[in-house]
Order: structure tokens, then sequence, then C-alpha cells
């Protein structure tokens, strides 16, 4: 798998993240010390954002799928840029991204302008389509090293 048929992979897999949890964003973020490299977006346009990236940073250290059902009314978030301004994120819902090692290499992170309160079945559908991310790297990574 090369780099392009690995950004396609992400990008289907984020297309099918905005499907099944009907919001308007989805992104795969991978990690650097000083970026976040945006792989695969949907209904956004960025490939690279400097760290820390608030919403990126509390899923990387959160356990879980990291929910804010309303940034605007949550004061961690009430004054970043993506709610204040276009795109107007009001829903956020991300899960950090492994490796076997259990090393945190990014997140999966899905994005709404309304906000919202994902149900037990939408949430169990974004910890699978996590998996399959983590799953994707895997394989890119696997690929990468025999060649």
């Amino acid at each position: 798998m090369n780099d392009m048929q690995s950004e396609e992979r992400f990008r289907r897999l984020n297309w099918l993240a905005s499907e099944l949890l009907d919001v308007p964003m989805s992104l795969i973020g991978l990690v650097a010390s000083e970026t976040v490299i945006w792989h695969g977006p949907v209904g956004l346009h960025v490939e690279e954002t400097t760290r820390p990236c608030a919403f990126v940073e509390h899923t990387l250290l959160h356990e879980g799928v990291f929910l804010v059902p309303d940034a605007n009314k949550d004061p961690r978030f009430s004054d970043h840029s993506l709610v204040t301004g276009a795109p107007f994120v009001r829903c956020f819902a991300g899960m950090r991204l492994r490796l076997n090692n259990g090393v945190v290499f990014g997140a999966l992170c899905v994005m709404d302008t309304e906000p919202r309160i994902f149900r037990a079945r939408e949430i169990r559908t974004f910890e699978g389509l996590a998996q399959i991310a983590e799953d994707i790297y895997r394989l890119f990574l696997f690929e990468r090293q025999s060649h």
C-alpha cells in the first residue's frame, strides 16, 4: 500500500463515519510532536495543524470515546476558532488510535454543526470505525516495512 492508497482508505473511512453517524465532518489525525497531520478529511479542507489542537489533545488523553455534546457551552472549547467561526462546530466526538504496543498515534474525529448526544449504538459504531482506522494504519506500516 502506498501513501495514495492509504489516503484513499482513510478518506473512505471518514466518508463512512460521516454517513453512519450523520455528521458533516470526519477526519483522522496522525500526531507528531509539533503537528497533527489530517488524513482523508470529509467536510473540512485541512491538511495539517499545529499542536496543541484543543479537541485532539483532550481526545488523546481520554480513554474511550471523548464526547463534547455542545462545544459552545463547554468552557474548554467555547472560544476555539472552529467553534466561534466556520465551520461552527457544536458537537465533537473523538477516539484515540493506538498501535499494537499501545502507543497512541492519532485520533478519529467527527464533528457536527448542531449540538447532539450520541446514542449507545452510535458510540459502538464510532468505536468500530476507530478500530478500522487502527487496522488501516497498521497495514500501512507493515507494507511500508516489507518494501
